[in-house]
């Protein structure tokens, strides 16, 4: 799954902010404004009535709104369980213990990797107990939103 499908499904296919619903009407924001930073928490899905309030007037949808929305957004789609388990590599600055199928988001968006030496190993496959490392992206991640 590509990170652009995983943000049409944090959000039903609809506006982070007004809830409209309709593929044709939705446009990916980059909530700094840098089209570079291409960064999963960087972007969220807007309708383009809510996209042009924002660029034109601030007033109408400020960027503290946004980021609010896109906070709460990241809880879900990084689940309870799955941010906990960053939170936990962050603050030990060490490998953490998970089952792969777990933290198999966190993989994917590039926030956890499984450590080149691990220690503990236990089962095969995806059911696997393995030990993952935090990435730097995890690590900015965590200290964007939630430190």
């Amino acid at each position: 799954m590509n990170q652009d499908e995983i943000l049409h499904i944090e959000t039903d296919d609809s506006c982070a902010i007004c809830g409209l619903k309709g593929s044709n009407i939705l446009t990916i924001h980059h909530i700094d404004h840098n089209r570079g930073n291409n960064a999963y928490d960087n972007k969220i899905i807007l309708c383009h009535n809510c996209h042009q309030k924002h660029n034109i007037n601030e007033e109408f949808l400020s960027n503290d709104e946004i980021q609010n929305r896109k906070q709460h957004l990241i809880v879900k789609t990084l689940t309870t369980h799955g941010l906990n388990i960053l939170k936990m590599a962050y603050r030990s600055q060490s490998s953490v213990l998970a089952l792969k199928a777990q933290v198999f988001h966190l993989i994917e968006l590039g926030y956890l990797k499984e450590s080149e030496l691990p220690l503990h190993k236990i089962g095969d496959g995806s059911g696997s107990l393995s030990e993952f490392d935090i990435t730097e992206d995890g690590k900015l991640l965590i200290e964007k939103w939630f430190v």
